[in-house]
């Protein structure tokens, strides 16, 4: 993910969010990140500083904090943008990330189809069982190239703006929660 798209409030908060970065990580960051009382609340603030960071439930209690001051959206983005690029740069990870990428377009995100469906399922049902035998996962390496290639242009929509992704979800009849997201490609 290129680190100029988030500031260093974002990519922390995000990361936390997201488990890219542990809790003691985030704590040293919240002790000497200059400003942090001017984005926060001074009520947020003075919680987020006088939590206990070794409680098992603390993660909670800093996402709960932290819900009422970020841009869903954009936590949303670095969300999939993570595993979009962690795909491309650990390829043996691929076959689980595909199956991520499957769960999410059955929740909303059409715009993966080409990954969630066409690979994900493909190769999770292939045998009818959603473990990845040692047989799936050699077969998803082969088709690297043109995974590589649907990845790439997943976040090319996302970072140029094609794709927005609001942060937002909404229940189907189903009772399905579906995310949403702005969809500004033109046909292609």
């Amino acid at each position: 993910m290129r680190d100029g798209d988030f500031n260093e409030f974002e990519r922390t908060c995000y990361g936390l969010i997201c488990n890219d970065l542990d809790i003691t990580t985030f704590e040293s960051w919240v002790y000497k990140y200059d400003g942090l009382e001017k984005i926060l609340s001074k009520t947020d603030y003075l919680e987020l500083i006088s939590l206990n960071y070794q409680s098992p439930h603390v993660k909670d209690q800093i996402v709960k904090i932290l819900d009422r001051c970020i841009d869903h959206g954009r936590c949303e983005t670095y969300r999939l943008l993570s595993i979009l690029y962690k795909a491309l740069e650990s390829p043996s990870q691929l076959p689980d990330i595909l199956l991520d990428l499957y769960d999410m377009y059955c929740h909303g995100y059409e715009f993966l189809n080409d990954l969630g469906l066409a690979f994900a399922f493909y190769f999770a049902t292939e045998t009818g069982s959603w473990e990845l035998s040692e047989e799936k996962r050699s077969a998803i390496e082969l088709s690297y190239p043109q995974i590589a290639g649907d990845i790439k242009q997943a976040i090319d929509w996302i970072e140029s703006g094609k794709i927005v992704l609001t942060g937002k979800e909404k229940n189907r009849m189903s009772g399905i929660v579906y995310r949403e997201y702005i969809d500004n490609r033109k046909a292609e």
